[in-house]
């Protein structure tokens, strides 16, 4: 009756399923598409019905060994692919290598399956396989090691003594002896090397009565005293389940009111905090070009003058208060600094690169030193999409909207920063000091949330069956579903007791776990709380004190005398901002600028005639002078200072009796255009004036003496024309420092 009941509770969610699945499989036959997670299907299918020789001929390469590292995070799926090819080699007389640990598999929710390391392999290579245990631990110091043994091994028995009072299964029953082979090798010998240190070991459990959580307050008086003990903030790591809690802990840090007077919150890296798009000055830079695409965007003005006044502290203006009434543009523009608003048609002209900068000048957002590794990466998106063709607001910002969930910090090893991450992240890693805050993920399945078996059941007929979906509760021991109930509920003790080790294995030299939670179901601070009062008197010592228990092993904090790591010296650099300071950089294919201390361009002679020739051919006809210098000074090509001087000088240029005509409409102009050669070289005349009747080339030298090269160089340009059928050529070889015109001839 139960398994009837148990069936017919969810029949029509499979039904429905079913047929999402059907209608998936049909579309992706009909766009010739596979998942990529149906990858090992196909393996699988390919694999099981060859023989390895076959599989090899197919692949075009033999393999004789194989390692497979992490193997506990294997699925039953990829193992069937494996298995064929190790077979043949062990049949080849070769071995292969598996290196996996059973307590450090947390990844079952991707189908990993430690059941297969634990005795899959053995089963499948009867007589053929040896195991081999590590003995040492070469990580963690003496009070660490020995701590893990006694907590882990009696962590096991607690377990085993909850698991067969839910489930009614006897001691000596398989799944429970199971069980048990999975913390078997659970005790390890303390490395010679790291038996100078005693390190420290520290549960602190406070009685739930208050309605306030001293969680995180005792977290912050805990990093203090690490510092005070010489811990440094990249020494200590705090480890959580869930992105949430990352979040939390982050906000119990960087909470001034923690702290007492004179004293600053330490850096922090988390997960979620190293994304740029986290960032305040980035923000208020997407805004900002936001606001330059389209003012009158209210969502977007709001959001603005938030980060500005809110997150960055900006100060208001003179008799305003925040926030407004409204986020029109008019309201926008009374709170942003005057000498953006007035800039805003010019600013929208400047390239992508420079105007970004430009905006972190204005507001400030370059002298945020917490800021600036969010603001050097920021800008190297920008310099990315500058390099895909992207050079305009609208197009960035298409580009950022899609890219900025994925970007983020790249952090260096030797940060100083105290990192908050969740244990799944931290498998693989170590640190100094370990601390874990309220550890309250449940045992079991979390009664709250539904969670559903899936069941492979015989429903509609025929020999294979289908794979039906139950809910995961109590009620399961009481159906034909009983072995699979009793073995979700083994496997889930082992994979949340094995968060516990891989964080408890983390720390080399301080352990500290800091509780303020309870809840109504068994949970991992009712299982440490138990397993520490089993040691009391043995490996733990037990101090009661005022709305908590204290269970330690060591001095805390112990001082530290490991000396710091040696690190590279790095340059200093005068702080300031990031580009008043300096002159915009441009990428430019030949580099001919120097820059001043005042961050303004220095041009050498050289560097000038240069200049002089990019101005003048821009100029077509003589009113552009005043165009082109303004567009030189937007482009970051020289300094706004030197405008009205250059202006002039090309003004006075231009005016010249003789040189003016070819500066006016009655010309056909030519500038800085390539004449190709047989040989596939070119040449490059500055000017080329043409009307029909005759052709004029013109050379700018901007040099103090005259050379009979020049002259050559001319002639010879005169000559490419003609044979190119331009009629009549002649030339100038223009000096206009020394007021003199070289005329050719033909």
């Amino acid at each position: 009756l139960y398994t009837i009941q148990t069936l017919t509770r969810n029949f029509y969610v499979w039904a429905i399923l079913s047929d999402l699945a059907e209608l998936l499989h049909e579309y992706l036959a009909e766009q010739n598409l596979h998942l990529l997670s149906d990858t090992h299907k196909i393996l699988h299918q390919l694999i099981g019905r060859n023989d390895a020789p076959f599989i090899y001929e197919r692949a075009g390469n033999t393999w004789l060994y194989y390692m497979i590292d992490e193997f506990q995070d294997t699925s039953a799926l990829q193992w069937n692919n494996f298995r064929p090819l190790i077979a043949n080699s062990l049949g080849e007389g070769k071995t292969s290598l598996v290196v996996g640990d059973v307590k450090q598999s947390i990844y079952r929710w991707r189908n990993s399956d430690w059941r297969i390391l634990a005795r899959e392999i053995a089963r499948n290579f009867p007589g053929r396989s040896k195991t081999e245990f590590l003995p040492v631990n070469r990580r963690s110091v003496r009070n660490i090691v020995e701590f893990n043994n006694d907590f882990f091994t009696g962590a096991m028995e607690c377990l085993k003594n909850k698991f067969c009072e839910e489930t009614g299964l006897p001691p000596d029953d398989d799944l429970v002896k199971f069980m048990a082979e999975a913390y078997r090798d659970c005790r390890q010998k303390v490395a010679e090397e790291k038996m100078q240190t005693t390190g420290f070991v520290r549960m602190e459990i406070f009685d739930v009565r208050e309605e306030e959580s001293r969680t995180p307050l005792r977290l912050v008086q805990t990093i203090n005293e690490l510092f005070s003990a010489g811990y440094r903030p990249e020494d200590i790591a705090i480890l959580v389940r869930t992105k949430d809690e990352a979040e939390a802990a982050a906000s119990w840090l960087l909470n001034p009111a923690s702290y007492g007077p004179g004293t600053a919150p330490p850096g922090i890296i988390t997960e979620e905090a190293i994304l740029l798009s986290q960032s305040p000055v980035v923000r208020v830079l997407c805004s900002l070009l936001r606001y330059l695409k389209n003012p009158d965007d209210q969502l977007n003005n709001l959001n603005l003058l938030n980060e500005l006044f809110l997150y960055l502290g900006m100060e208001l203006p003179g008799g305003k208060k925040y926030p407004p009434v409204t986020f029109t543009r008019e309201t926008a523009e009374s709170f942003l600094p005057p000498e953006f608003v007035s800039q805003t048609a010019e600013l929208k002209k400047l390239p992508l690169q420079i105007l970004c900068g430009r905006l972190a000048s204005l507001f400030g957002l370059d002298r945020k030193e917490q800021q600036e590794p969010y603001l050097h990466a920021f800008m190297d998106q920008v310099n990315t999409a500058v390099r895909k063709g992207i050079s305009d607001v609208y197009g960035f910002l298409d580009f950022w909207d899609k890219k900025a969930d994925e970007l983020s910090l790249t952090i260096p090893e030797k940060s100083n920063a105290v990192r908050i991450m969740t244990i799944h992240k931290a498998k693989g890693l170590e640190f100094p000091v370990v601390i874990l805050p309220d550890p309250v993920w449940n045992l079991d399945h979390n009664p709250t949330q539904t969670t559903f078996l899936w069941i492979h059941q015989n429903l509609v007929g025929g020999e294979e069956g289908t794979w039906f979906p139950v809910r995961y509760s109590k009620q399961l021991a009481q159906t034909d579903f009983r072995e699979a109930y009793f073995t979700e509920k083994m496997q889930t003790y082992v994979d949340n007791l094995n968060l516990l080790y891989v964080a408890f294995t983390r720390a080399r030299e301080g352990l500290v776990v800091i509780s303020d939670k309870e809840s109504r179901y068994y949970h991992a601070r009712k299982l440490i709380l138990d397993v520490c009062n089993l040691l009391d008197g043995t490996s733990l010592q037990k101090r009661e004190e005022e709305g908590r228990t204290i269970f330690f092993r060591g001095s805390f904090p112990e001082r530290r005398t490991t000396p710091a790591s040696e690190e590279e010296a790095l340059p200093l650099q005068e702080k300031g901002s990031l580009f008043t300071n300096r002159f915009p950089l441009l990428v430019k294919k030949n580099a001919s600028e120097y820059f001043s201390e005042q961050g303004e361009p220095v041009h050498t002679a050289r560097d000038e005639g240069k200049l002089m020739h990019a101005l003048l051919a821009g100029i077509r006809h003589a009113e552009d002078a005043g165009t082109v210098v303004q567009k030189a000074v937007m482009e970051g090509k020289i300094a706004k200072r030197e405008a009205p001087e250059l202006k002039h000088r090309i003004t006075s240029m231009l005016a010249d009796p003789e040189m003016a005509e070819y500066f006016t409409g009655a010309w056909r102009i030519y500038t800085e255009n390539d004449i190709l050669l047989p040989g596939g070289e070119t040449r490059r005349p500055d000017r080329i004036v043409a009307n029909g009747k005759e052709t004029v080339v013109i050379d700018y030298k901007f040099g103090e003496e005259t050379s009979a090269s020049h002259t050559r160089q001319v002639k010879e340009y005169m000559n490419l024309l003609a044979g190119a059928g331009f009629p009549s050529p002649r030339g100038i070889v223009w000096y206009p420092l020394l007021n003199r015109k070289e005329r050719i001839a033909l």
